[in-house]
């Protein structure tokens, strides 16, 4: 077929229309401008709605993170409540401990004053018990003494004969006495010596008694101390823990006051994202308005720049047609192995690509075809035919490299033959029932660089049912 001239587009098979005037040839100039320019802001507006989308995503993320900041804050403020509560009942406590500990120290002073008192009384006693031992020593010297002269005074009352009886009973008398004061003087001493040495035991005990008192008051002293220094610890952490509480008070007023501001800030953007999508829309509904226009325009016969794309698009789609059905009149396919709807998913390949019951065909029977399309005009891009599914099976050779494993990048770039391109272009492309359907897009051809493009499509039909359409795509 013959390339397109520069500036001078080829013959029209469309049928022109008798008398169509300038006006109408510029409106359908227009048109084709009108919708290029609506194809190029929605394609802004997608990227604003895919900015906008991702800061929902963020900004629901960061609400999300701010409730369970919060939640967590609520849970750290519970438990610095809880410490602060620990801390003032740890710090009434230790002032309780305290009381007790000055108590038991007066008291212990007291004991020990007692004991001290108790020994001194115990060496007071055995002074006393060493004076009684001493006159009970003197009376037993006066009852010996006693006896002795009881005796003499017997013995002269037995020389003074009959006279000297009454002087011999009273001698008799006193010597009794002598002996029952000789008894008991035995009996005190007896006594007397037994209390001296329980006596001498209390003392050592009271000595003991005393030093060890003396030990547990320098002890109970550096009890008190130390209970001072727990008071004292215990009143740093019971303000340190009110300075938490506060702070966490604080803290957590402030997550929620960020909160409540990210909340209105997810409101305003997704607002904003909905304001956006329904733009989106509207541009959209715009983009087809303008494709039909321009569609109407060539279908009026008036030549537009599209014209020759119109016209070749249709023909080669006529021709795909054609080759299949003498495909199928030969006996090397079947029109239904072409609306087989299964896929066969080819292993290890990212993007995804699959295989149909008909791609072997299409690759025999669209290729030549679609190669001779990337000759009409040096702005083509790619010619390839796709289902109603959006499924490509067979794409032109540049697009149709062997992918590389782990570069997702290349791969999607390169390897473009056996895959489901379900956009909206791509869709539209292969459900159109149309004699064509022209659109515009802006095609993303990576690394942040854009492409208006145009696609103008026809629809293939296989035994008189319609499988999709062939695509031809275009820069402006």
């Amino acid at each position: 077929m013959n390339a397109i001239a520069e500036n001078q587009p080829a013959p029209s098979p469309l049928a022109p229309v008798a008398g169509a005037d300038a006006a109408l040839q510029s409106m359908a100039q227009d048109a084709g401008h009108l919708t290029i320019a609506l194809a190029e802001v929605t394609g802004h507006i997608d990227g604003i709605d895919h900015v906008l989308s991702g800061n929902v995503a963020t900004v629901n993320d960061l609400r999300h993170l701010a409730h369970e900041m919060l939640a967590h804050n609520s849970g750290v403020a519970s438990a610095a409540q809880a410490a602060l509560n620990a801390s003032n009942t740890a710090k009434l406590a230790v002032e309780g401990g305290n009381a007790r500990i000055a108590q038991t120290m007066a008291n212990l002073g007291a004991l020990f004053k007692d004991i001290a008192d108790l020994g001194a009384g115990i060496t007071d006693l055995r002074e006393s018990l060493f004076d009684v031992a001493r006159v009970a020593g003197e009376i037993s010297d006066i009852a010996r003494t006693t006896n002795l002269l009881a005796i003499n005074a017997s013995i002269e009352a037995a020389r003074a004969g009959p006279e000297g009886k009454g002087f011999m009973v009273v001698a008799q008398e006193i010597k009794h006495l002598a002996g029952r004061t000789e008894i008991a003087i035995s009996s005190i001493e007896r006594r007397l010596s037994d209390l001296d040495a329980r006596n001498s035991e209390l003392g050592k005990r009271s000595f003991a008694a005393v030093d060890r008192a003396a030990d547990l008051e320098g002890d109970t002293a550096q009890l008190g101390s130390a209970m001072a220094e727990i008071a004292s610890a215990a009143a740093l952490v019971d303000q340190q823990q009110g300075l938490i509480a506060n702070a966490t008070e604080a803290a957590t007023q402030s997550v929620a006051q960020v909160e409540a501001g990210i909340s209105a800030l997810t409101g305003s953007i997704t607002a904003a994202a909905g304001d956006v999508r329904e733009t989106r829309a509207q541009l959209a509904s715009l983009i087809k308005t303008g494709e039909r226009v321009t569609a109407t325009c060539a279908n009026l016969g008036i030549e537009t720049i599209d014209t020759p794309y119109i016209a070749a698009v249709i023909d080669a789609a006529q021709r795909i047609g054609a080759a299949i059905a003498a495909a199928i009149a030969r006996g090397d396919a079947t029109a239904e192995v072409f609306f087989d709807p299964r896929l066969k998913p080819i292993e290890g390949t990212n993007p995804p690509q699959v295989l149909a019951p008909f791609t072997a065909l299409t690759d025999q029977l669209f290729a030549p075809i679609q190669e001779e399309m990337l000759h009409l005009a040096a702005n083509v891009v790619f010619c390839a035919a796709v289902d109603r599914r959006g499924y490509l099976p067979t794409h032109n050779a540049k697009f149709s490299h062997p992918q590389r494993a782990g570069d997702l990048a290349w791969n999607t770039a390169n390897c473009r033959n056996r895959r489901i391109f379900d956009d909206r272009v791509g869709l539209a492309a292969g459900q159109n029932t149309e004699s064509f359907l022209l659109q515009a897009y802006r095609r993303d051809m990576g690394n942040g660089v854009f492409a208006m493009m145009k696609d103008v499509s026809a629809p293939i039909l296989i035994a008189g049912r319609h499988w999709g359409g062939l695509r031809l795509a275009y820069k402006v």
